[in-house]
């Protein structure tokens, strides 16, 4: 079940936003598109920093996972800062031109224009995490950009001239003149420097919103966030000032210059001194601009992971890619993180589960974590449970759903290759959909039967639960006795403790009755179409949920004691079941020449042997429930998916977006997930018949067409076993006294009831030295049996008038709780459905049986090449009954009267290893002849297998 590349990683855009859909992610700075907001969904992410700040330009983050991680938080940081101003500052204003015609007559200097928008700082984008947990510190930065450097402003020019000076007033007097001149006025203020541009200014910082399961203000994890507002941009320089302008030239002066021959006259005598220069301008002052607002800083915790979650697209395909991984972190054995992923879909499917495919996805994820919170692996099988007794019938369920899945992994393949090289045309979408239609019918069809075999399981506890009643009547009846023959005995303290080990024995089935009863409540209310045995809402706080994990070894060898342990999920002292029963029969042994003590021990055992089956076939169902409720799932979110995709012409034009590519990996991984559990409930059923580990191993990376060689592989190695020669004996016709296996008053109960519980021993002394005991076969004698018609069945032929016979019928019902010794001693023990068969003869007038018909208890027994059969081991609970009708309700048995039975045989056929095989009683019955016809056809070839 391992997932390519192509779907682990998904990337698609809007234009404006870029969506990353992953499990398992690190972000690298090669991932960044600077153009495009990013939302990040992965399971675990983790943020590359080792080369120095992942920088998203000034463009939002937005972050969905179950971990959060930075690899190098003291190198760099995740940042959204605002991008700087990349324009340099503008060219400073030009000097004044001293020229005051050019100037006009404005000294001063240019003062610098102020910023422009586009010369602020970039505003810094959100970041927005909604994450399960952040382990390790990391650092953020949400602050704004740089704004651009302000121009400088212009140098100033020179001041003006100032003012010229009064030239000489001449009069009309000819030696006196009118008033004298002045010396030029001071010259003007130099201009004053520009002023510098306002600089650009700085840019908002983003908003920090952290939310988180666990809240890392209590965790003590440090997270840094800059969230400055952005600087503003450098300041201009101020223009210098202008120098002041140059003094008045000074007035003209004259004198009186005297002619001796003709009189005098004024003649130009020069100027007066120019003006002083004038003061010098000021410089230019130097602005500066305005910081950026800072950013806004959150953390939350979450309480309710639903109100933080979009139920849109691009979730569900998130949702759905973490399903098909979880399934491979379950298969491959990473409890911890298979734990972790599961509460993590459970949590935010909860809400939007209203609607089928959102359902479906919460109904997968809820079966998982319900099976993985009890201690189960990935195939919830703690009880080594085999569902069939035919290997005729698993290669035939397991072949026909190969083959489709064949066609899903073509049009798959086809898909993958498109992906790889996007240059051809996809034209497999008709193809995809009808594989999904017969998927969804593949599936429908699995529940259904699921949901039969889990009607006949119930029933059969339902049927045990009413045994365990009678039997622990039975049981407190022989431990009144019991007490009574001890106290005329001798009173002892061993006595008050094997009284105390009863009374828990006792009270444990009570328990399991309860759980019982709550499912059958809980299957009359509105989830009965799923038949949920998971009872009330999983834990809010998951996850803490499920700390240890018992995983079962490939060879199951330690299913028993894990088994022990998940019956302690279903009831609270089943655990306590089995020593208690242990310690009773050490407690017993002092009293063991008492008969009372003898029928005590037998009525105690036969009440706690019905009780594990029982308890076995409560965990079954458990397993059962929750197929059917994965199936729902399945069904549920594929019709979803199909339906819309089909309505959707959109999704259609480009099929490497999300929504079809997410499709076709559950449409192929459910598929193949599907497969898984029929392949291993066929490689138990091996191990159940060949008491051999299959070693080819279920893994992750298996393909359809890998599973496919892996069933091929089993039935080779099945036949393999069957045809190796001299690994197992026929017996045939042993005998066992079924009515010393009983309870002590069975023949109240058997006359009145028509049922006799039993169970074989390990040590019953008819299989004494016996190993891998399989019985084909069986005939049943009630010795003693009377019949109404009997007396005039002989009445008539000792007149000669001829005799009659009555027709017996009876059924052997194997509960299914086996145990198989394997001939080097170990004990393998097994779960599977129960077994029934009709065994019917007739009892003559004279009391002779004479075989009719019926007696088989494994498939196609002496049938030729149809040999192919999961025989059962005769050591496990059994029940036989005499009925008074048939399914139809026809009569059967009538005039049977079981108050005459004094005794009730059977006789097992089959085969075992060892030397004492092959012994035993023979029949001249046609059935006790089966096992010898089996043993002739056993030799079979793989063809016709």
């Amino acid at each position: 079940m391992s997932i390519t590349k192509d779907f682990t990683y998904q990337r698609s855009s809007d234009g404006t936003t870029c969506t990353i859909v992953a499990s398992d992610l690190v972000f690298t700075p090669d991932l960044i598109d600077p153009k495009q907001d990013h939302v990040i969904y992965a399971d675990s992410l983790t943020f590359d920093t080792s080369r120095g700040d992942l920088w998203f330009p000034g463009h939002s983050l937005t972050i969905y996972a179950r971990q959060l991680f930075q690899s190098s938080p003291g190198s760099g940081s995740i940042s959204t800062k605002g991008v700087d101003c990349i324009l340099g500052a503008p060219a400073g204003k030009d000097k004044t031109n001293d020229d005051p015609k050019v100037n006009g007559n404005n000294p001063n200097g240019q003062d610098g224009d102020p910023a422009k928008p586009e010369d602020f700082g970039g505003d810094a984008g959100d970041i927005t995490i909604v994450v399960g947990e952040i382990p390790k510190a990391m650092s953020f930065n949400v602050s704004g950009g740089k704004g651009r450097a302000g121009q400088d402003g212009g140098d100033a020019a020179v001041g003006l001239i100032g003012p010229s000076g009064r030239d000489d007033d001449l009069s009309s007097n000819h030696k006196k003149r009118y008033s004298e001149g002045t010396i030029g006025g001071v010259g003007c203020e130099g201009g004053k420097g520009g002023d510098s541009g306002i600089p650009g200014r700085g840019g908002s910082g983003g908003m920090f919103h952290c939310n988180t399961l666990i809240d890392v203000r209590v965790s003590g994890v440090l997270i840094n966030v800059g969230h400055r507002g952005g600087m503003p941009g450098d300041p201009g320089k101020g223009g210098l000032k202008g120098p002041g302008g140059p003094g008045g030239i000074g007035g003209r002066r004259y004198k009186w210059h005297h002619y001796p021959m003709a009189g005098g006259e004024y003649i130009d005598d020069g100027r007066y001194d120019n003006g002083p220069q004038g003061p010098p301008g000021k410089d230019g002052r130097q602005r500066t601009g305005s910081l950026g607002s800072r950013g806004e800083l959150w953390f939350d915790t979450i309480n309710d992971l639903t109100k933080y979650f979009q139920p849109d697209d691009h979730l569900f395909g998130y949702l759905q890619l973490l399903l098909q991984v979880v399934k491979v972190k379950y298969l491959d054995g990473d409890y911890s993180r298979t734990k972790e992923m599961l509460t993590w879909i459970y949590g935010i499917t909860k809400a939007p589960s209203t609607t089928d495919k959102w359902q479906g996805l919460h109904d997968e994820s809820r079966v998982l974590l319900g099976r993985l919170s009890r201690g189960l692996d990935y195939f919830g099988n703690a009880v080594n449970f085999v569902p069939l007794a035919s290997f005729n019938l698993y290669c035939s369920s397991v072949t026909n759903m190969l083959i489709l899945g064949s066609h899903i992994e073509d049009v798959f393949q086809n898909f993958t290759t498109f992906l790889a090289d996007q240059t051809k045309t996809y034209k497999d979408f008709d193809a995809a959909f009808k594989q999904a239609q017969d998927v969804i019918n593949a599936y429908t069809q699995n529940r259904d039967t699921t949901i039969k075999q889990r009607k006949a399981l119930w029933d059969e506890c339902l049927d045990l639960g009413n045994q365990i009643a009678q039997a622990k009547q039975v049981m407190m009846d022989a431990e009144e006795k019991f007490k009574d023959a001890v106290n005329r005995k001798a009173k002892c303290l061993a006595f008050k403790d094997i009284l105390g080990l009863v009374a828990t024995i006792v009270a444990c089935p009570e328990n399991v009755a309860s759980v019982m009863d709550s499912l059958e409540k809980l299957s009359a209310s509105a989830l009965a179409s799923k038949v949920i045995s998971i009872a009330g809402e999983l834990p809010t706080d998951y996850l803490k949920l499920c700390q240890t994990i018992d995983k079962i070894s490939s060879d199951f060898t330690d299913s028993a004691d894990l088994f022990k342990k998940v019956q302690a999920h279903v009831d609270d002292d089943g655990a306590k079941l089995v020593t208690s029963v242990e310690d009773f029969d050490i407690k017993l042994e002092e009293f063991a020449s008492m008969p009372e003590a003898a029928d005590y021990k037998i009525a105690v055992h036969h009440y706690a042997n019905l009780c594990t089956t029982r308890n076995a076939k409560i965990v079954e169902c458990s397993k059962m429930d929750e197929l059917i409720l994965s199936f729902e799932g399945k069904i549920l979110q594929t019709k979803a998916q199909l339906d819309q995709l089909q309505s959707d012409k959109a999704s259609l034009a480009d099929p490497t977006t999300a929504p079809y590519r997410n499709f076709m990996l559950s449409l192929y991984q459910n598929f193949k997930d599907n497969m898984l559990n029929y392949l291993f409930y066929e490689i138990n059923a091996f191990k159940y018949r060949t008491l051999q580990d299959f070693d080819k191993i279920l893994q992750s990376g298996n393909t359809l067409a890998e599973f496919q060689v892996l069933q091929s592989d089993i039935l080779a190695a099945a036949i393999d076993f069957e045809n190796s020669a001299g690994h197992e004996t026929p017996y045939s016709d042993t005998k066992l006294d079924v009515t010393a296996l009983a309870a002590p008053n069975w023949q109240g109960t058997f006359s009145t009831t028509g049922v006799l519980d039993f169970q074989v021993p390990l040590d019953i002394h008819a299989f004494a030295g016996w190993s891998e005991v399989r019985a084909l076969t069986f005939r049943a004698s009630l010795v003693g049996l009377k019949s109404s018609s009997s007396s005039s069945a002989a009445a008539a032929a000792a007149s000669g008038s001829g005799g009659g016979q009555e027709d017996i019928y009876i059924t052997l019902t194997c509960h299914g709780d086996s145990t198989i010794v394997a001939r080097d001693g170990k004990k393998h023990r097994f779960t599977h459905n129960a077994v029934q068969s009709v065994y019917q003869y007739k009892l003559g007038s004279d009391g002779r049986e004479q075989y009719e018909a019926g007696g088989t208890l494994a498939d196609s027994v002496g049938t030729g090449a149809e040999t192919k059969t999961i025989a059962l081991s005769p050591f496990c609970t059994w029940s036989l009954r005499v009925p008074r009708q048939d399914k139809s309700g026809n009569p059967l048995n009538v005039g049977v009267d079981l108050t005459t039975v004094t005794q009730v045989l059977l006789f097992f056929s089959g085969t075992a290893v060892g030397s004492a095989a092959g012994g035993g009683g023979s029949s001249s019955s046609r059935q006790g002849n089966e096992t010898s016809k089996w043993a002739e056809c056993k030799r079979i070839s793989r063809r016709q297998w």
